[in-house]
């Protein structure tokens, strides 16, 4: 059958919370900051990273983007923005490794009320 699995690429997945180089969305996975399943691609028919719902779960109990934080928060991503760097809340960069707007959830947390 060529249905497509139970789960998001990671194009897919990554434009949806916002994250715009699907790139650094797969440097995350292989780095080991979140989790993905390896399943076979229905066209090609190779084995490729997806994310399934508890991946997506995992990522987002994890991590949040502008756009996720603007939904969970009901306010613009550029207000959250600029709130986050007057409480001095940096992107998620261990070890100076670039993901862009990608910032911990717990940050956040801490920093928004």
């Amino acid at each position: 059958s060529t249905d497509a699995p139970d789960a998001q690429s990671i194009e897919v997945f990554a434009k949806t919370v916002g994250i715009n180089q699907p790139s650094r969305m797969r440097r995350l996975i292989t780095n080991g900051h979140t989790s993905a399943t390896v399943m076979q691609n229905p066209k090609t028919r190779a084995q490729q990273n997806y994310l399934t719902a508890e991946d997506a779960d995992a990522f987002h109990s994890k991590f949040m983007t502008p756009r996720t934080m603007s939904n969970v928060y009901g306010r613009s991503w550029q207000s959250l923005g600029a709130e986050l760097r007057s409480k001095g809340i940096k992107p998620f960069s261990p070890n100076g490794e670039v993901y862009g707007s990608l910032f911990l959830r717990s940050d956040i947390a801490r920093a928004i009320q």
